[in-house]
């Protein structure tokens, strides 16, 4: 399960406990800085890797981030660059598949 932010322009957005456990914390990670929506602007460290999701036919790399206070895994615009995401706001759902 994972939250698709089309306003997140990176790839993956991860927990930190998240990150640890993959061992991504131990590819030494570089130190990015983001700035949100708001102006804010957080610290995060990422590390380069892979996305899959092979029921759809997806496969993606690129640096998967964890900064401070995130709960939930995020997928960004980079990380859906290859799929086609259609929402259909009157059924309340979403679906995902791979580009043609």
């Amino acid at each position: 399960m994972a939250v698709v932010d089309t306003g997140y322009e990176g790839f993956i957005a991860l927990p930190g406990d998240v990150f640890a456990s993959l061992s991504l914390n131990e590819l030494q990670p570089e130190r990015r800085r983001l700035v949100l929506a708001n102006g804010s602007i957080l610290s995060a460290e990422g590390a380069y890797g892979a996305f899959e999701a092979p029921d759809i036919g997806l496969h993606s790399d690129g640096v998967i981030e964890t900064y401070e206070g995130i709960e939930e895994v995020i997928l960004g615009v980079e990380a859906l660059s290859r799929a086609k995401v259609l929402l259909d706001y009157c059924d309340r759902r979403m679906t995902v598949e791979s580009c043609p």
